[in-house]
């Protein structure tokens, strides 16, 4: 199986999320300078601005070291794996994200997935399939789902 347009869709969405941080920083810099030479602003307001700018940063910056910074981690490594055989799925739980513990190859992988990546996330139940999976080691993500009937 072609590997390829997964590692091009990981590198565009890390190019993508480099530009956001970029852009995030840059506007809460301008809002912040703003708000510091602000004369009519009393000093607890910009206590508190620069409060909710720094907070607003760091789940700017939380979200790229979960998802963004894994997906070019797996690029660099070339951690997304292909596996074509007898595969199980031990455990479904569901909570922020719906995740599956699979045995692929005599180990556990423990993968979230959604909705809308391409297969039909109703196969993923608790059993033993001849299946072709696709997933990232890093960003622990299935990509790719289809039992072999």
């Amino acid at each position: 199986m072609d590997l390829s347009l997964y590692y091009e869709k990981f590198q565009s969405t890390y190019n993508i999320a480099i530009v956001a941080v970029f852009l995030a920083v840059f506007v809460l810099l301008f809002i912040g300078i703003r708000s510091i030479k602000d004369r009519q602003e009393p000093l607890w307001q910009k206590i508190v601005v620069w409060i909710l700018l720094v907070v607003i940063l760091s789940c700017v910056v939380v979200y790229f070291f979960v998802g963004p910074y894994h997906a070019k981690k797996d690029i660099d490594e070339k951690t997304i794996h292909y596996y074509e055989g007898t595969v199980e799925i031990v455990e479904i739980t569901s909570g922020i994200f719906q995740r599956a513990t699979f045995v692929v190859d005599g180990r556990e992988v423990r993968l979230k997935f959604f909705e809308d990546n391409g297969y039909d996330h109703s196969l993923i139940k608790a059993g033993k399939y001849e299946a072709k999976i696709v997933y990232a080691e890093h960003l622990a993500e299935l990509l790719y789902f289809e039992i072999n009937y």
